[in-house]
Order: C-alpha cells, then structure tokens, then sequence
C-alpha cells in the first residue's frame, strides 16, 4: 500500500483545467520520463563471472529482471496515460453534470430501473498479443507511474475521498464474472487498505448484486481505468454467456471509466463473435493495440544485447551478428523464451569446462530443455501457415487484419476454423479470366500460377506451395537437423 496525498499541478489542456482528479495525476511523461520510468537494468558488476559455480548459478535469475523498452511499450504508456486523464476529464467531482449522473445512477438502482446504462465518453481499448510477448509485463511497468491518491481539501473546500489511477485484475484459467468482479475488490483494498474482499465473501451476494457493487465501489475510489488482464481465461459457460460478460462490462463502464482489455489471440474470438456485436461500443474511439512476436531487426537485436550483458560465465562471450540471427530462429522472436533458453545456455555453459557460449552449445541446450517447443519454433521459423495456425495464443498476425483493427473500423475478423478453411482452400483464389494457362502469362499476384511461373532452377511445383505456406512437410524437422 504506496498511498500518495494529493498534490495539484496546473493544467494546460484546457478539458484538464479545475479538475482534482487530474490535476493529483503526475505530470504527462515525454518520452524520456517513459523511458526512465519502464526500463530495468538490475546492478551487475563484471567482477560476478569469478564467483563460485552456486552463487553463480543463483545470479542468473537476475536476467529476468532485465526489461528493455521497445516502441510498442511507449505506445502503451502513451495509450494507459491517455484514456486515464480522457476519462477523468468526464468525471470531475466538481461538474454539476456529473454530480446529475451519479444521482440518477442511485434512483436506478433503488427504483430497479435497467442497469445497462450507455458509456458516458468511455474511451476503453483492446490489448491483444502473442503469448510471452511482455503484454502484462508491460502494463505492470507503467502502473509504477500512478500510486492511488488520497484527497483532503480542493480550492478551499473539504474533499475527502481516494482516487487510483489504474487498478489490474486478472483472470485465472476458466475465471467466471462472479471471480472477475471479487478481484476488484481485492485489488482495491490492496491499494487503499479496505476490506472490500472479505465483505463480499461474507455476504454470499449473487452476480448480479456483485456487479453493482463493484460499479459502486469504483465510482466511490474514482478508479482512473480498469485493466482486465489475461481476458481469455473469462469462462463464457461458468459466467452465463457472452451477453452476461458483455453486458457487466458494459455496466461497469457506464460510469465514464475506461476499460482496457489484455489477452492473448484466444481472446479475440470472444470480440469477434456474433455474440460479441456490442463489444465495438467498449472500444469505440480507442482502437487497439497488438503486440506480435519481435522481428529480426533492430529492437530484436537492442533487446538481445540488453540482456546479453548479465554474463556469469568465467569466460567473456561476445554476441555476434551469426549469434543474434540464431537467438531469433530458435525462439522465434518470442522475449520470455529468449530469457528462458539464455538462462539454461549459461546454466549449463558454467557447469562445463571451458564455459564458451556457441551456436553448437546453444542447439545442445535446446534441443534437451525445449523440445516441446520445436514443432511450434519449427512452425513460425518456416512461416508455414497451416502449422502456425495450430498455436492460436500466439499467432496474431494471421488472425486479424491489422489495419482494421488499428483503426477500429470493423470487427475482428475470423476465427481459427475460418482460417484453417482459407488455407485448405487457398487454391480458389485463383482467377479463370482466360481458363486455358495458354492463352494467359501475366497472372495477378494472387494467382498460384504466377508464383509457379517464377519458379527458382531446381524448384518443383510441390517446392512453391510449400514456400508459400499453403502445404506442410510430413515431417517435422528439428532445430538441430536444420542448422
């Protein structure tokens, strides 16, 4: 509990002008504040590498503490900070608008009236990556930027009441709306140090009473934004179906508080679905955010190199270009795999006689400690679409047309069946303008013939649809095998 009281800065944007809850927030971070604010370089001296073998081995633990910023986790600072203040900007506790709102909030819900009240200015978002791909990780990072608030005078007039900027839940495996909505209230005592949690267990309330519970609780602690965390795991059976998630969510947002939704590829059917029609109203005007698996190329190598540093081995092992397109391969450019397979690399590089870090070392390694991974790295290292398909928490790109999503214009897209039939399919796209391939040479992209046509010497038909993707080897191969 990290409770801050509140100290008021003078606003510049005009809708952020006389409103305590804003003005409590600190400053709007610049991108070097956003920097200095996420990145973790845990202490290391180069003196480590001549410990002994155990304190040695104990120190590698360090690795996963590193945390290198990249231009996606600024884009989701920049996002975080932006529909927190939007939000508050609709929820000034001094507005008699609002103020209006939050009586006829209470007549509803003393009168029994419908709940499922429209979203005031909620400017919620979506968050959606591959597994491992530092989302949540991520969002912890920036929470350290905003502590919850406590308010005592505003201008002269007594104002007793918290403010949190952010408060995470997270869905555990097979969580239900009932789980959900009781993590609130942990979270916020937590935060404030009440005992929410406990009430609610005691009283054996039902969703329902649950629900509205938890949208007062988080107007009364004027919560900046909710993040739901791991969405995926939200179990439509055990919380009564779509509708019933998406009808709780949207109460909860009624009362102008954005919501951020954070999950994995899995998630996105729940969204996309036609039971889901209404979910574009929670996202409406603040898009999204995806996050894929790194690409070969500067961030990757930036990020490599971040943690290459935290060495234990006696001997100093230097990182080459051969050495950083490797890493890639073999982990797919997936961050807490790259973690993992550099611990165990140095784990048993120490453990050896001349504790060298080489390409051959690091297949040994992979090739004992991660063999459960070969048929996925095996899948996204040869890009092969039907393969990659079978892995549905992390293949993204596939999945969504980014572009729409990016720009909120539609919804998001088909789901793995659907794909899989478009790659068994894929042959329909063919164009017929001239049936006979005779009468026709200059076939458009999307024609197979065109890519058949340009065929490499040596190359055989079976050879291109496989380097398109659109057939898969009997066999998988091995990493080791490949390299």
């Amino acid at each position: 509990m990290d409770i801050q009281e509140a100290v008021y800065k003078e606003q510049t944007v005009r809708n952020f002008k006389d409103n305590p809850m804003i003005m409590a927030l600190p400053r709007i971070p610049n991108k070097e504040e956003m920097i200095r604010n996420l990145i973790c370089y845990p202490d290391y001296s180069e003196s480590e590498r001549y410990n002994d073998l155990e304190t040695r081995l104990y120190s590698l633990s360090n690795i996963n503490s590193v945390y290198q910023p990249v231009n996606t986790s600024l884009e989701i600072f920049r996002k975080i900070d932006f529909v927190i203040r939007g939000g508050y900007s609709s929820r000034n506790p001094f507005s008699k608008a609002y103020i209006n709102d939050v009586y006829k909030d209470f007549d509803k819900i003393w009168t029994g009236v419908n709940l499922d009240l429209p979203i005031k200015n909620s400017i919620s978002f979506a968050l959606f990556g591959s597994s491992g791909c530092g989302k949540t990780t991520a969002i912890e990072k920036v929470s350290n930027y905003y502590r919850p608030i406590i308010h005592k005078e505003f201008k002269g007039v007594m104002f007793n009441c918290y403010s949190i900027p952010m408060i995470i839940v997270s869905c555990q495996h097979d969580a239900s709306i009932k789980g959900l909505l009781q993590n609130i209230f942990y979270e916020v005592d937590q935060a404030i140090g009440s005992n929410y949690f406990e009430k609610s267990i005691r009283a054996r309330n039902t969703t329902d009473v649950l629900i509205i519970r938890a949208k007062q609780l988080l107007r009364s602690v004027n919560c900046g934004c909710l993040i739901i965390d791991e969405i995926q795991n939200l179990s439509i059976h055990k919380s009564g179906g779509k509708e019933k998630i998406l009808n709780t969510l949207l109460i909860l947002s009624s009362i102008g508080m954005p919501i951020i939704f954070v999950g994995t590829a899995k998630a996105i059917e729940m969204f996309s679905s036609s039971g889901f029609r209404l979910s574009r109203r929670l996202v409406d005007g603040g898009g999204g955010i995806l996050i894929d698996r790194f690409k070969n190329d500067a961030s990757w190598e930036l990020f490599l190199r971040s943690i290459w540093k935290y060495q234990y081995t006696a001997v100093k092992n230097e990182l080459t270009p051969e050495l950083v397109n490797f890493f890639y391969t073999i982990t797919a450019g997936i961050p807490s795999l790259l973690k993992s397979i550099y611990i165990a690399v140095q784990k048993t590089a120490i453990k050896s006689k001349n504790e060298v870090i080489d390409k051959d070392l690091i297949i040994k390694v992979f090739n004992h400690d991660f063999k459960l991974m070969i048929p996925m790295i095996t899948a996204f290292s040869s890009n092969n679409l039907q393969k990659m398909i079978q892995y549905d928490d992390m293949y993204i790109e596939g999945l969504i047309e980014n572009k729409l999503f990016l720009n909120n214009k539609s919804s998001l897209t088909r789901n793995k069946k659907d794909l899989n039939t478009k790659v068994i399919k894929e042959t329909e796209k063919i164009k017929f303008e001239n049936y006979h391939p005779k009468f026709k040479t200059n076939y458009s992209q999307n024609d197979i013939r065109s890519h058949i046509a340009k065929k490499g010497e040596g190359e055989s038909n079976y050879d291109v649809l496989l380097r398109l993707g659109l057939i898969a080897k009997n066999d998988l191969e091995t990493i080791g095998e490949k390299t």
